[in-house]
C-alpha cells in the first residue's frame, strides 16, 4: 500500500466538501432575503408635548389660583370671592361650572368670554360631615378649547371635630381600696352645637357623674366631675365615662354630628394599705 502525500491530508472526501459548500450557499441566500424584507429606517415621529400650564392653556386665570379655608367648624357655611379675567386674543364661551365635590357650587361666570373681561367667582363652599381634611376642585368648560385642559380652582380646608374631651382617659392610679375619687373631665363642642345639652353617666364602677355648665364666655361645652368609688377588692378595674352630647341629630340646626357618644375609659388599680 502507497503512502498518502502530505497535502493530501487537509482535503476531505468529495461528498463532505459539497455538503459544507451547500450549507454555505444556503445560509447566504437566507441572510440576502433577510435584509431585503426589512424595512428602511424611518425618523423618529415628533410626539405631541403634554400641555402645560402657562396662559396659552389656561386663558382663564384665577386670582387666588386656590382658597384655603383654614380651621372649619362643622355646619358653618362660607362664601368666597375669587377674581378671574380671561387672556389671550380669542373670545370663549363658558359652557358650565362643575366640582369634585357637593360641598362647592360656583357661580357668577357669563356665558360669553371676550378677551380681557375681568370679574368675580362666588363660591359657596359647604363643609362636608365628618371631621379631618377635604379638597375640591372647581373646573370651568370653555369653548372652543382645541387641546386644552378646562380651567380649574382649588378649594381646601380642614373642618373641626364637632366635640372634644380633655382628656380623652381617665387614670387613677393605685388607690386605696373602698376610698373615693374624684377627677374633672372638660367637654368642649363647637359653636353650633352651643345649644346642646351634656349628659354623662358612670358605667362599670360605683360612683356618679355631675354635669356642670361651662362658665367662660369663650367656651362652649360642660364640666364632668367624675367621683368613682374604688372597688373593695385589691386588683386593677376598670370603667368607662359614657357622654352624650344633645338627644340626637334632630335637635341641631344642621345634621353635623357624626358620633353623639363618647367614651371615655376609666382605669386604675385598688391596694391595700396596711
Amino acid at each position: 500500500m502507497g503512502r498518502r502525500s502530505p497535502s493530501a491530508r487537509f482535503l476531505y472526501p468529495l461528498p463532505v466538501t459539497v455538503a459544507l459548500l451547500v450549507a454555505l450557499g444556503w445560509i447566504g441566500l437566507r441572510a440576502r432575503r433577510s435584509a431585503d424584507a426589512q424595512p428602511a429606517l424611518r425618523p423618529p415621529v415628533a410626539r405631541p408635548s403634554p400641555v402645560s400650564s402657562s396662559s396659552s392653556a389656561f386663558p382663564l386665570r384665577f386670582d387666588p389660583e386656590a382658597v384655603d379655608l383654614g380651621r372649619l367648624e362643622p355646619g358653618s357655611n362660607r362664601r368666597v370671592l375669587v377674581a378671574w379675567r380671561l387672556e389671550g386674543t380669542e373670545s370663549r364661551a363658558a359652557l358650565g361650572m362643575d366640582a369634585t365635590c357637593g360641598c362647592v357650587v360656583a357661580e357668577g361666570l357669563p356665558r360669553d368670554l371676550s378677551p380681557g373681561d375681568r370679574g368675580t367667582l362666588t363660591l359657596v363652599v359647604r363643609p362636608p360631615r365628618r371631621s379631618g381634611p377635604f379638597r375640591a376642585a372647581v373646573k370651568v368648560w370653555l369653548h372652543p378649547s382645541p387641546g386644552e385642559r378646562p380651567p380649574s380652582l382649588e378649594v381646601r380646608g380642614y373642618v373641626l371635630s364637632p366635640v372634644g374631651v380633655r382628656p380623652e382617659t381617665l387614670v387613677l392610679g393605685p388607690r386605696t381600696a373602698g376610698v373615693r375619687v374624684e377627677r374633672v373631665l372638660e367637654v368642649d363642642v363647637v359653636s353650633a352645637l352651643a345649644a346642646a345639652s351634656v349628659e354623662a353617666v358612670l358605667e362599670g364602677l360605683a360612683g356618679e357623674v355631675a354635669v356642670e355648665p361651662c362658665v367662660f364666655a369663650a367656651r362652649s361645652g360642660a364640666t364632668l366631675r367624675v367621683r368613682v368609688q374604688v372597688p373593695a377588692t385589691p386588683g386593677p378595674f376598670a370603667g368607662r365615662v359614657v357622654a352624650r352630647v344633645g338627644s340626637g341629630r334632630s335637635v341641631f340646626e344642621i345634621p353635623v354630628l357624626e358620633i353623639p357618644v363618647l367614651e371615655i375609659p376609666v382605669t386604675g388599680s385598688a391596694v391595700v394599705r396596711r
